[in-house]
């Protein structure tokens, strides 16, 4: 079905290269991002120079507004059929020579898309260069010869041992500081209260209990302030088989190699 798989980068670069049936040239993707960055209509990349043909695509770029026509998701040119998608500003890109069903590899792509995201928790092209190994261990377990197998996150969790590193998005340390310092607003307002309630029993003998109804407000907005009630706006950028936000696996992976020596008597 898919002889190669490779996502690109939005300047060209290749980050992850599977070649399936290697049926291909290993630089596919360089004459597939040529192609899809000076893209041209059918008639030019022919080489017809018809008058009429050339008014013709002439108006038609007009009526669009643009210079030039985008590559369509799936086009054909010199024998490879090119199928690709763009997710994060990241190419994910196919390629086949025979003829498959178009939005069956475009449903894949989405899929693997969504399942790398899944496992990096971000999809980028830093966490994609960083989380190499796991990246091919996915397509790996994804896609044989080319055949889609699973695209079930729930289902891979099963077969991929390689943890992710997770790459932050400079969030971090702000909202970590956002935290701590409506802790310590919360923690002053506390003392503050405990203090009006001493100067008011020992100077005036009026014994006030504490909290009231504004205190509890107060303890209610300290709480949704410093994240205790609410889930962080960073879960969504968390692996699904993240060391942190689940327990650890207690396995080991143990290579065994067993050596035999005989002796053979004629």
């Amino acid at each position: 079905m898919i002889s190669q798989f490779f996502v690109l980068s939005p300047r060209g670069d290749a980050i992850v290269t599977k070649d399936f049936r290697n049926d291909l040239p290993r630089r596919t993707h360089e004459t597939f991002f040529r192609l899809c960055k000076f893209w041209r209509d059918d008639d030019e990349r022919t080489g017809m120079t018809s008058t009429s043909r050339g008014d013709a695509a002439a108006a038609s770029r007009a009526r669009r507004g643009t210079s030039s026509a985008s590559a369509p998701a799936a086009f054909h040119a010199d024998g490879v059929n090119y199928l690709h998608i763009k997710a994060s500003g990241l190419y994910f890109v196919s390629t086949t020579t025979t003829n498959v069903s178009p939005s069956l590899i475009l449903e894949l792509m989405h899929r693997l898309a969504r399942v790398m995201k899944d496992y990096c928790g971000v999809l980028s092209e830093d966490a994609l260069r960083k989380n190499s190994t796991l990246i091919y261990e996915l397509i790996d377990e994804t896609i044989d010869y080319g055949y889609a197998q699973t695209t079930s996150t729930e289902m891979l969790r099963e077969h991929v041992c390689n943890e992710p590193v997770e790459v932050g998005n400079g969030m971090g340390g702000v909202l970590m500081s956002a935290k701590v310092d409506s802790t310590k607003i919360a923690a002053g307002a506390f003392k503050a209260t405990q203090r009006v309630e001493n100067m008011l029993k020992n100077n005036l003998g009026v014994k006030v209990n504490f909290p009231t109804k504004a205190a509890m407000n107060l303890m209610n907005a300290a709480s949704v302030a410093s994240g205790v009630n609410r889930v962080s706006s960073s879960a969504t950028q968390k692996s699904v088989v993240s060391t942190t936000s689940a327990k650890t696996r207690d396995e080991i992976f143990v290579d065994i190699i067993e050596k035999v020596n005989v002796t053979i008597n004629a």
